[in-house]
């Protein structure tokens, strides 16, 4: 072995031993999943940076913000949430942490965003961000405009249409969904 897959072993080892105790320790709970969609200090230290008016450039600026991160997809035997800070800090997060990023970005301005877990065809487990716009519109706004906006931070899929059905009839036309698991927003759950 080189040096990197040594590495990389060593590192497997470790992960081994205590994936017991990390699983346990980054398990959430329903309030818990909520809690991580409100914008927190780091969140909030990008609203300069971010802002824009009208809504709709804000919410583009966010996703391209998070769009460009690199998106980590290593297979480990841990569940494993990276903090916002750490997302920053690294540049990259896995589907979950870029949606989850994503979602608080779009709550600090009030998008009452959900953050959808659904299963793609591949059986892998992915993240979608979704609001409506409608509920987002300042005065000034185009109500013209498909309300419904569908985000995939990861694969770079920006949707809007007139509304979360045909958003994700849309989606499906490229990344197929076996099924929806569960989607949450700050105050609401929902098993799917």
């Amino acid at each position: 072995m080189d040096e990197s897959e040594v590495r990389e072993a060593y590192l497997r080892k470790i992960i081994e031993r205590y994936k017991d105790a990390v699983n346990l320790q980054e398990q959430k709970n329903i309030a818990e999943l909520k809690a991580l969609l409100k914008p927190n200090p780091a969140i909030l230290s990008l609203k300069d940076k971010l802002d824009r008016e009208p809504f709709e450039e804000y919410a583009r600026a966010c996703f391209a913000f998070v769009s460009s991160f690199d998106t980590i997809h290593i297979p480990l035997p841990v569940s494993f949430w990276l903090k916002t800070e750490d997302i920053l800090e690294l540049g990259a997060g896995d589907p979950m942490d870029k949606a989850v990023f994503l979602t608080s970005l779009l709550n600090l301005k009030g998008a009452k965003a959900f953050l959808r877990v659904v299963v793609l065809e591949n059986g892998m487990q992915h993240a979608l961000v979704w609001f409506n716009l409608s509920e987002n519109l300042g005065p000034d706004a185009d109500r013209s405009a498909p309300p419904v906006w569908l985000l995939d931070p990861v694969h770079n899929v920006l949707l809007k249409a007139g509304s979360l059905e045909e958003a994700f009839g849309e989606y499906g036309k490229t990344h197929v969904i076996k099924k929806s698991v569960y989607e949450f927003n700050e105050e609401e759950y929902r098993e799917l």
